[in-house]
């Protein structure tokens, strides 16, 4: 009976029927299938800008400056430091360099003595000093303290120039410090 009623069916009946199927199966596969996927591409595009402005942004960052390069060449730079800084250190070490840097760099070193206050809570030993030069013999003697031998530091410093012989007397302290 149900079969007589297909046949009865007129031919334009059949096509509406066929036509709204049709409707309704694209509309289902738009709304379930289609729209789903335009909403996770639109989601994966702004995801996709975010980390672009992120590159961007740590491109810009690298090439400001290298920290790696950075970071290793300032432990090298406290590894140098903490080579100088000697394991135990006795006055007259310290003194015996001292010397050897005045005479280095062509200065008269006329006093040289500890300056009282002897060992701190840093482990240093205090000293103090007075010498004399010309301009740049005392300028080259002052960077060998700093800089050669032993961990040293010229905490305190006076200079005052002779007019006579054009010669300069500086007095100062230095302290030497232990590791």
């Amino acid at each position: 009976m149900k079969l007589n009623y297909l046949l009865e069916v007129s031919e334009e009946k059949k096509s509406l029927f066929c036509f709204s199927t049709a409707l309704i199966l694209l509309i289902s596969l738009i709304y379930f299938g289609v729209v789903p996927l335009f909403e996770e591409a639109v989601l994966a595009k702004r995801e996709c800008s975010k980390i672009n402005e992120q590159v961007k942004i740590y491109k810009a960052f690298s090439k400001t400056e290298n920290y790696l390069q950075s970071e290793k060449e300032q432990l090298e730079k406290l590894q140098s430091l903490e080579n100088r800084l000697p394991q135990n250190l006795q006055q007259d070490v310290v003194m015996a360099d001292l010397h050897s840097v005045a005479d280095g760099s062509g200065v008269k070193l006329k006093a040289l003595c500890q300056n009282g206050k002897g060992r701190s809570k840093k482990q240093s030993i205090v000293l103090y000093l007075e010498a004399e030069g010309n301009y740049e013999k005392l300028v080259k003697f002052l960077q060998a303290v700093e800089t050669e031998g032993s961990f040293k530091n010229l905490q305190e410093f006076t200079a005052k120039g002779d007019e006579k012989n054009g010669n300069l007397e500086i007095s100062g302290v230095v302290s030497a410090y232990i590791n």
